[in-house]
């Protein structure tokens, strides 16, 4: 069955449940296909990990242009493949997301033995991952979603020179600094909050 959302990925229900799984148990099989160009020389890729070691060298000097990663769910949930698929991606969505909150956003250490104190702190990394979240969808666009270190080096963290001229205030930033020049313009265009 095709899954919504991945071009060209399928999921199939596997008849395959040895005797001592417990009752109600079943794997799921997800395949995404792959093409050649995009995988990494680094042997520690995740991309690498889920595709068949016998086709990978066929992939990796160029004697096919796709292959086929595949990953396996094993769940007691009931219902629609392609549903609980969903689910699952959605949950490493999150879980991803919490990682790098923990990670990029402060929210690895508490700083308080007080629980309020560290309920606030926790809703502020939250806060500035969502942020960063949203900024990268204005600025980078359709691109992947960078982590914390890479969006202060590439959107935050922009050398400038600030110039007054003529009675106005101009920021000259280098060259390189399209994506938050992109970030911003998007964000003008936004309609005013109303009061």
């Amino acid at each position: 069955m095709k899954i919504p959302g991945l071009e060209g990925a399928e999921v199939a229900d596997l008849n395959y449940a040895p005797r001592r799984w417990p009752t109600g148990t079943r794997v799921l099989a997800r395949r995404v296909p792959l093409e050649a160009t995009q995988l990494s020389r680094d042997p520690r890729s995740r991309r690498r990990r889920t595709i068949d070691p016998a086709q990978l060298p066929l992939a990796l000097s160029g004697a096919v242009d796709i292959t086929h990663g595949y990953s396996f769910i094993l769940t007691n949930l009931t219902g629609d493949p392609v549903a609980i698929e969903g689910w699952f991606r959605q949950r490493v969505e999150v879980e991803e997301r919490i990682r790098e909150s923990k990670l990029g956003f402060g929210l690895r250490h508490l700083p308080s033995g007080h629980p309020a104190v560290n309920a606030v702190w926790m809703w502020a990394s939250f806060i500035a991952l969502n942020l960063s979240t949203m900024t990268q969808a204005l600025g980078v666009g359709a691109r992947s979603r960078a982590h914390a270190k890479r969006l202060r080096r590439d959107l935050v963290c922009v050398p400038g020179r600030i110039l007054r001229h003529a009675r106005r205030i101009i920021v000259r930033l280098p060259l390189s600094a399209g994506e938050i020049v992109t970030a911003y313009q998007r964000l003008r265009l936004l309609p005013s909050p109303v009061p």
